[in-house]
């Protein structure tokens, strides 16, 4: 019973146990489980040794060995088990305790990212160094090992704070709460994910003030950060840059420094309708593209006497190494860029150490080393895009059965002319150049394909919405936004601290190759099939990727069982069996799963939307809503991040009717989002002629 694994199994294993851990309504105590588990492989091992046939008392030391696999495996599943609960507690102590909601905290620390403008104020992320209870006639020492590290707090007509600024505080707080919806976005596991285990906002006092600042990497970082964007603000402010459809600071500020904040929510949604936002701010791509500018910039560079000390090949690594982990600070060392440096620094480790590894290999070991830093990942829905993007560009490179470049067959030696001679060489470079460039054509066409295909069923799951017109849009954009615009924007950030005009200058044609490509996203996010709705469960999920991976490997698999079975004539019956089944494994997901009601019988579900309210009434053949909820923000409201996600996770394709009880915010403040996504609503109800005016508002 030996099984041989790669390190991409030992991921998935390892992968199982956290997501058992999630599945959890409630977390054991871990010491629980380390006994229980240990048990548990003692049990195991006795299974195996009972079922092997040739398992002796004398032979124990060669079983173990022929099942060292098995026995990884198991103990990988154990160890993720034990580490995701360890961790989850860990995180669960600095969760807000009941004692602290509501009252008057005094804190102090600094501003750990770009604090976010709102229409009253600020919002921002606030590292915590020291915290007391403070009150009329008492001031309590709060021990840190019992409360929130990092909190979320807004402050409302305050004084104006920036990243890495130090500051002591007066401060009430609350344990993170969001929406609890079917199809709707999880702020709380979000909240917790980035390590926020409290919100809530500063109090007027004369105790807030700044306070002189302690030593640490982290809020140079974010001081660093800040200034850059001040420098973006000050320069476009400076050439009243005025775009309409695009304002190319939000996107340039999101692309140099990983603060999305300012993106606009008509802006979004053109990205999310092309299946572009991956590209708008810094994520795995940025951090790879910028490590190989390093990595080629270093090994064209090398004088001769360093290539005597060090190989160049390991020079350059460690140069793009260095250069990932700068792009990342800039970022704020955000999920998605942690994420890319580790997968980055798991394929350099290799190479320095000149170890033959496949793609496959470097891939579980980066989901390993990341599952362990952060078994929280698996909440991201980041997470799952990325690695399942790598890894189907792997597996397109092993499966790439692409023909070698052709080469020209012409031979013309006996031609004795040397211009005859010259014409054939040129003629012959030109072929080559042509054949070169159309065969990377030809690949890049179908990688990009493959990966939009292939992600297709986990947009679907994840949004219950993919962008049909993604393949065509990042066909264009990958290649342009990597080679046009975020060079200019890390030769801007660059020169941001040795000439600011310098860099103003590449920031500007940055922008104005933004500009020029957004009319063409626009345009395809305007066309009547650039997007399709439907919701897809788990089970669904996992048939169509199994489909996707049987119709790609289809070939591959009928060869090995002609070579096995020798059943050469039936290589093509082999062949339509596999692609029937892959197709029926496909099927499900393009079935509508609506969500409906027998006839006769209605069904009623009233949405948590806060204050305010919001329910959505369904029949057999209609769809009722009962208000919208509230408007938060010019970027956040009810309709947008509440109703429209349900609808769309019940699989409703129109709304027949919204009614609306009254017009206070707190009721009508979605309704112009539902009103824009469903446009041939009919509306009634008390003061729905204050709808556009609540808009504009």
């Amino acid at each position: 019973m030996q099984i041989k694994s790669g390190m991409m199994s030992y991921a998935i294993a390892y992968l199982s146990g956290v997501l058992l851990v999630q599945q959890l309504n409630t977390l054991p105590s871990w010491t629980c489980w380390f006994a229980s588990s240990f048990v548990l492989l003692l049990f195991c091992l006795s299974l195996i040794f009972l079922f092997n046939y040739k398992a002796a008392v004398y032979q124990i030391p060669a079983f173990i060995i022929e099942n060292t696999s098995l026995i990884v495996h198991i103990l990988l599943l154990l160890l993720a088990i034990i580490v995701s609960i360890y961790n989850a507690k860990v995180q669960l102590d600095y969760r807000l305790s009941e004692q602290f909601t509501g009252k008057d905290i005094q804190v102090t620390g600094y501003v750990s990212d770009i604090p976010v403008k709102t229409r009253y104020g600020q919002r921002f992320e606030f590292e915590i160094k020291s915290a007391r209870l403070s009150g009329p006639d008492q001031q309590q020492e709060i021990v840190l090992s019992r409360f929130p590290r990092k909190v979320r707090l807004g402050w409302y007509y305050g004084s104006r704070v920036s990243a890495g600024d130090y500051w002591k505080l007066l401060v009430r707080l609350k344990p993170p709460h969001g929406f609890q919806n079917p199809g709707g976005f999880d702020y709380e596991a979000w909240l917790f994910q980035r390590g926020i285990h409290a919100t809530g906002y500063v109090r007027q006092s004369a105790l807030n003030k700044p306070e002189k600042p302690s030593l640490g990497i982290h809020r140079h970082v974010a001081s660093i950060r800040q200034q850059i964007s001040f420098q973006i603000d000050e320069y476009f402010k400076l050439i009243n840059n005025k775009a309409t459809d695009l304002n190319p600071v939000s996107m340039i500020r999101a692309l140099a420094i990983g603060d999305k904040s300012s993106i606009s929510k008509e802006q979004w949604e053109i990205l999310a309708a092309t299946g572009t936002s991956h590209l708008m701010a810094i994520s795995g791509l940025h951090i790879g593209l910028a490590s190989l500018f390093a990595y080629v910039l270093v090994r064209r560079s090398l004088h001769g006497f360093v290539l005597k000390l060090i190989p160049a090949q390991h020079a350059a690594v460690c140069g793009g190494l260095i250069m990932a982990l700068l792009y990342a600070a800039l970022a704020g060392f955000s999920i998605p860029t942690q994420r890319a440096f580790i997968m980055l620094s798991t394929i350099a480790w290799l190479i320095l150490l000149r170890r033959s590894f496949r793609p496959s290999d470097s891939l579980g070991s980066a989901l390993i080393i990341v599952l362990i830093i952060d078994p929280a990942a698996v909440l991201s829905i980041g997470f799952w895009f990325s690695f399942c993007a790598v890894a189907v560009i792997f597996i397109s490179i092993v499966n790439d059965d692409s023909r070698p470049d052709a080469k020209g067959s012409n031979d013309r030696t006996g031609q004795s002319s040397d211009a005859v001679t010259a014409l054939a060489a040129v003629n012959s470079l030109i072929y080559s150049l042509y054949v070169k460039l159309f065969s990377i054509v030809k690949r890049w066409l179908r990688l990009q394909m493959f990966i939009s295909v292939s992600l297709l069923p986990l947009s679907l799951f994840m949004f219950q919405q993919v962008s049909l017109v993604s393949p065509l849009a990042n066909l264009v954009l990958i290649p342009y936004v990597s080679l046009l615009v975020v060079p200019f924007i890390l030769i801007a950030v660059c020169l941001s601290f040795v000439s600011i005009t310098l860099s103003d200058m590449f920031f500007g044609l940055s922008a104005m190759f933004l500009n020029f490509i957004w009319p063409f996203l626009n345009y395809l996010s305007k066309l009547p099939f650039s997007t399709m709705t439907n919701a897809v469960s788990l089970v669904e999920l996992l048939s169509c990727m199994a489909g996707f991976l049987l119709l790609y490997t289809s070939r591959s698999i009928a060869d090995a069982i002609v070579n096995k079975y020798f059943f050469t004539r039936s290589k093509p019956v082999l062949l339509v069996c596999i692609t029937l089944a892959s197709f029926f494994l496909i099927l499900p997901i393009f079935i509508t799963s609506r969500h409906t009601v027998n006839e006769g019988e209605y069904s009623l579900t009233v949405l948590d939307v806060g204050q305010g309210s919001a329910a959505v009434l369904q029949t057999k053949n209609h769809i009722l809503i009962f208000d919208s909820g509230a408007k938060y923000s010019d970027r956040f409201d009810a309709g947008s991040s509440v109703v429209i996600p349900y609808l769309r996770h019940i699989g409703a394709e129109s709304i027949d009717l919204m009614v609306i009880s009254h017009g206070d915010t707190d009721h009508i403040g979605g309704a112009y989002s539902i009103l824009e996504s469903f446009p041939e609503t009919e509306i009634v109800g008390q003061d729905i002629h204050l709808l556009k005016v609540q808009d504009k508002r």
